[in-house]
């Protein structure tokens, strides 16, 4: 009954908050590049100050795209692209691990609207300019930050020279190689000591380094080898900074780690550089999951076809995979997780054999994050997080409460939409590869799985046959069959890539 009353009153709490009204204003933005004043939409919601994001858009030169079906906006800056989501105070940064505000993305009257801090805490650093708010004079004054450029360092080979180039913060820069045997590093509103950063030593196909400070920005001159062929300049992916790459005429440019704009296009490879994928084998070491009548395992299973998955996702594209285990080992739930998170993946796909109390339950199901709505997803979830005992003490009960289920249903909800969408082309690839009865029912499969929680990506798990069914273990303990699953599951991660390319919010 009490836990029944603070729920209500929790929903009550967040329906209010949904209504409150906003006071708008109309602000002048002035520019210190010399642009005209001109006027943008605030409001104020909950004493906390919002700005229009076509307003901001327009500050700051960038293209902005609302897809209003995901109940997203897509805004490229620069080199960059954010992600934000109505209702989520997350904001991805060029597929890379999100930033989360204070306050969340609002939707009023149709407009998308940010907080300030959108601008103060994640703008700013990324295009080196500040914005100071004046509340009396109601004037919002952008100004350009500087970049310190503090060091070079140089990696050099056989058939090409790294130069890395230190700032702080992350700058804007541009490379002209116009110049016969000189390139020129232009960091605009950089600061750098010139005795320093000029050297007259030779660092492979670097023959000397002249740096000039101007009013207005900052020049590294490369004086470069005859052999110099080719060149490159890129964000550093570990550090701020920039990386100039130069190469002799064999050599082969080394891409980022991680390119700001993936391209998804599906050729030769399926799976063109996207990034990385986890996949996590359910259960293993002292859990061994759902026990078959003849005795198969299921951690045994899941660690045989998450193999299988990541070889065929090695051999058909440049896909990074990682594997939650390597082999028979307990990893925690929560560690699963934080694998995933660490790596700064694009996708988690956790892999389990179903089970029942009835030898006659067949198929194949997937499941993305939500809160169960049935007994069989209640009877799933809590199959799938019994694995929590081995984690927790005796004495003490996992959280299961229905607030902390909404709590935490908040929290994913800013990959809830492609989590589901996930998991649909994954389903329908299994049923075609796999020929089993569908478990699918209208609407999809949810539950409130401990692995899924806290992923910062698109999340499913996939449940592929019944271990309990005496004819599905049976083919749960061939090659043919698993190699099936994970082709299945491939195949339904190319469709949902092909698919947000169509749509074009992860590009």
């Amino acid at each position: 009954m009490k836990s029944n009353m603070l729920l209500f009153i929790m929903l009550l709490w967040m329906f209010c908050l949904r209504l409150t009204p906003a006071e708008s204003a109309e602000w002048r933005v002035q520019f210190a590049d010399g642009r005209s004043d001109y006027p943008v939409q605030t409001v104020t919601i909950n004493t906390v100050e919002y700005l229009a994001l076509t307003d901001v858009a327009l500050m700051y030169r960038a293209s902005q795209r609302w897809y209003s079906d995901l109940g997203k906006m897509v805004l490229k800056l620069n080199r960059h692209t954010l992600r934000l989501t109505v209702d989520s105070p997350i904001v991805v940064i060029d597929q890379q691990s999100p930033v989360k505000m204070v306050y969340p993305v609002e939707l009023r009257n149709g407009e998308v609207f940010v907080p300030v801090e959108f601008i103060t805490d994640i703008l700013a650093d990324m295009t080196q300019t500040q914005l100071k708010w004046d509340k009396r004079t109601q004037t919002l004054k952008l100004a350009p930050t500087t970049t310190t450029i503090s060091n070079l360092r140089f990696r050099v080979s056989r058939d090409r020279t790294i130069v890395e180039v230190l700032t702080s913060p992350e700058p804007e820069f541009s490379l002209d190689a116009s110049y016969n045997g000189r390139l020129i590093l232009v960091i605009p509103n950089g600061i750098l000591d010139a005795g320093k950063i000029s050297t007259d030593t030779p660092h492979g196909l670097v023959q000397r380094v002249l740096a000039y400070q101007t009013s207005g920005q900052a020049q590294i001159a490369f004086e470069v080898s005859p052999d110099a062929a080719r060149f490159q300049a890129q964000p550093l992916t570990n550090r701020k900074g920039i990386q100039v790459e130069i190469l002799k005429a064999t050599a082969r440019p080394k891409p980022a780690s991680r390119p700001a704009s993936p391209d998804l296009t599906l050729g030769a490879s399926d799976l063109p550089q996207f990034g990385k994928i986890v996949i996590d084998p359910g259960h293993g070491g002292k859990d061994p999951g759902a026990i078959g009548p003849n005795g198969t395992q299921e951690k045994d299973i899941t660690l045989a076809i998450a193999r299988r998955l990541k070889t065929i996702i090695e051999s058909r594209s440049n896909l990074d995979v990682i594997l939650t285990r390597e082999d028979d080992t307990f990893i925690g739930l929560g560690e699963r997780t934080k694998i995933a998170n660490s790596a700064k993946a694009d996708l988690f796909i956790s892999i389990h054999c179903n089970a029942s109390h009835s030898p006659h339950a067949q198929g194949t199901e997937t499941y993305f994050l939500s809160a169960a709505r049935n007994d069989a997803e209640k009877e799933a979830e809590m199959r799938e997080n019994q694995v929590i005992e081995f984690e927790v003490p005796k004495n003490s009960q996992p959280p299961s409460d229905i607030l902390e289920m909404m709590l935490w249903n908040m929290a994913a909800n800013e990959f809830h939409k492609e989590s589901q969408d996930l998991m649909e082309t994954v389903q329908n690839a299994l049923q075609q590869k796999l020929k089993l009865p569908s478990r699918f029912k209208e609407g999809g499969r949810q539950a409130g799985f401990y692995v899924l929680r806290g992923t910062t990506m698109p999340a499913i798990l996939v449940e592929a046959a019944f271990i309990t069914n005496p004819q599905e273990e049976r083919l749960l303990n061939t090659p043919e069959f698993q190699e099936k699953i994970a082709a299945g599951i491939y195949e339904g991660v190319v469709e949902f890539i092909s698919r947000y390319k169509q749509a074009d919010p992860w590009n």
